[in-house]
């Protein structure tokens, strides 16, 4: 089986944004057409720019959850939490 070659240029900003709104690598990596998550951790390792946003977007992401789970430990208990999902 051959190797895939995927587009970095436009894969790179999909994969931090989806990172950034609260998604882990696993899950979006197993999406259609994303790459295996050895391959981004490849590109982490190769480019130092690139691994400063990826580790900038992890910060993001531990933030907004962070914030959701203050939101939740805040609520009555008889609170009803409804999200997209």
């Amino acid at each position: 089986m051959g190797k895939t070659i995927y587009d970095k240029v436009k894969l790179k900003p999909l994969i931090l944004e989806a990172i950034r709104m609260g998604n882990s690598l696993q899950k979006i990596c197993k999406q259609e057409g994303m790459p295996d998550i050895s391959t981004v951790m490849l590109w982490v390792d190769e480019d130092k720019v690139y691994a400063e946003q990826y580790a900038h977007a992890r910060e993001i992401r531990a933030d907004k959850l962070f914030e959701e789970i203050l939101l939740i430990a805040d609520s009555k208990p008889d609170d009803k939490m409804v999200d997209k999902d």
